[in-house]
């Protein structure tokens, strides 16, 4: 049964047309480029399993100086206990985005906090 107009109609449960619009089935939508944040203002596509070190430290573990163009630490133990995050991992990224680099590899960045 399929619903039309608000109503259940028997014998349409294989149409994909319902009330005159065609669905769009998940595994054929498919997810097409994904712009993420990698430094205040700046976007840029995502690469295939990576992930934006400024999208998952800043304003969480990190601050970001306008003066110095840096991110600097600033995570209390209870946000880092949350997150499932250590100091100096923590510190580590905050170190690599300073240092140029603006992308990690996703299977590097899974957390107890995250799965």
């Amino acid at each position: 049964m399929a619903a039309t107009g608000g109503h259940w109609v028997k014998g349409a449960g294989g149409s994909r047309f319902v009330g005159g619009v065609q669905a769009v089935r998940r595994e054929d939508a498919g997810r097409g480029k994904r712009k993420v944040e990698i430094a205040p203002y700046t976007w840029q596509d995502e690469p295939k399993g990576m992930r934006s070190i400024w999208g998952y430290v800043a304003g969480i573990f990190a601050r970001y100086n306008r003066d110095s163009g840096q991110l600097e630490y600033a995570a209390s133990p209870q946000t880092l206990g949350y997150y499932g995050m250590t100091e100096s991992r923590a510190r580590d990224l905050i170190a690599r985005w300073n240092r140029g680099e603006r992308w990690v590899a996703r299977d590097a960045m899974t957390t107890e906090g995250e799965k």
